[in-house]
Parts: C-alpha cells; structure tokens; sequence
C-alpha cells in the first residue's frame, strides 16, 4: 500500500536534528558534552579521569612556519642584493670618471 507524502512528512517531522547540549567549564574556559570527560583537560566532576595527550603540530602548520622563515631570509638577502648592487654601482661609475679624466 502507498504511504501518502502528507503521512511521511508528518512522520518525519520529530527527525529533525538539535544541537548537542554542551556544558561550559568555568575553570579551563572549555566547553564538552554533557555527561561527558572534558577532552582538553581530562576532568569528570571535578576529578581527573585520565591525562589529556598533547597535540602535536599538524603537518600543515610546520609549512606555513617554515615558509615564513624562508620569505624572510629571502627578504634579507634581497636587501643585501640591493646594498651589493649600489656599491658595485658607485664603484663603476668612480671607474668611468677616472677614465674620463685620464682622457682629458
């Protein structure tokens, strides 16, 4: 037999989903589930259940720190480059005065 759209839409109507109920801890300024160990700290109740892991850097942020030395030290060598090439610069024109000199 044919269940109607109107029948399975009332059926589905208690389907929708809440939000989960969280609890704050006023001590760690962390929020956990109900009921539940607090994930960051290792509490229960005021107890400690076990001792939380320390996370360890993810892959992604070692990259970005990485890349962001390395953007520096580029920028560091760009400067000597600049100071380098003005110096060599001096240098050649000094050369080309004292050539230009000599011929007078």
């Amino acid at each position: 037999m044919r269940i109607t759209r109107g029948k399975t839409g009332s059926r589905r109507s208690h389907h929708g989903l809440d939000a989960p109920r969280l609890s704050h801890d006023k001590e760690t300024d962390s929020t956990h589930l109900r009921h539940h160990v607090d994930l960051a700290t290792g509490m229960y109740r005021g107890k400690q259940v076990f001792n939380p892991k320390v996370k360890t850097p993810k892959v992604a942020e070692v990259v970005e720190e990485a890349v962001e030395k390395v953007e520096e030290v580029i920028e560091e060598v760009a400067e000597d480059v600049k100071e380098i090439g003005t110096e060599i610069k001096e240098d050649i024109e000094e050369v080309i005065e004292a050539v230009t000199e000599e011929k007078k």
